[in-house]
């Protein structure tokens, strides 16, 4: 998104496999991403997934590792929008709260390996802060303190952990207006202090 040209990705286009992405992050600063498979948990992939973060990890030309979580604000396409949102459409505490589960998964599945990488940060990236505008504190808290903190705490590495707000798209969920409090400008905002910060963190 740094080139502001993302678009929503079909399901069936999602990274399954490492790909490498190259974006210039600004004038200054040009940055090889290595994309991981993020959404697929599926076993049959866990095997692949295996090679790549060994590969990834004990690669000592990789600088730091961002993580990219939404508060469990994850939208799938063969999730009704009945499973999500009651009929007033106030949104399910059950599905957030599921969906966070696979956040936990995927940490416990990467978050081991970081023990033999010579990356020199770690981010946590909240994304969708449209979505969850309304409960800053309370995520800022679950990523700072809650379960998904208490992770990195169990496991010793010497790498420091950042945790930033982020905004990829603006976008409904599930067709549904998300808090209203959250616009352009905050997502500007959002995007040029990530990029200000990843480009201090390279010098």
């Amino acid at each position: 998104s740094f080139d502001d040209k993302l678009k929503d990705i079909p399901v069936k286009d999602r990274t399954i496999v490492a790909t490498e992405i190259i974006r210039e992050v600004n004038e200054h600063v040009t940055i090889v991403f290595n994309d991981t498979a993020g959404d697929n948990i599926d076993t049959q992939y866990k095997t692949k997934r295996h090679e790549q973060l060994v590969k990834t990890f004990s690669d000592k030309s990789y600088v730091g590792i961002i993580n990219l979580v939404a508060y469990g604000y994850h939208e799938n396409p063969y999730e009704p929008k009945s499973a999500v949102f009651d009929s007033d459409d106030i949104l399910k505490v059950d599905f957030l709260e599921k969906k966070r589960a696979y956040e936990i998964a995927h940490l416990d599945e990467w978050l081991p390996y970081l023990q033999m990488s010579k990356a020199k940060f770690v981010i946590t990236l909240m994304n969708k802060a449209d979505m969850w505008a309304n409960r800053t504190l309370e995520v800022h808290d679950y990523y700072k303190e809650g379960e998904y903190a208490q992770k990195f705490e169990k496991q010793r590495f010497l790498q420091p952990h950042y945790i930033l707000p982020y905004c990829a798209l603006l976008e409904l969920f599930y067709g549904v207006f998300n808090s209203g409090v959250y616009g352009i400008s905050q997502q500007k905002i959002h995007k040029n202090g990530f990029i200000a910060y990843l480009s201090q963190l390279l010098k």
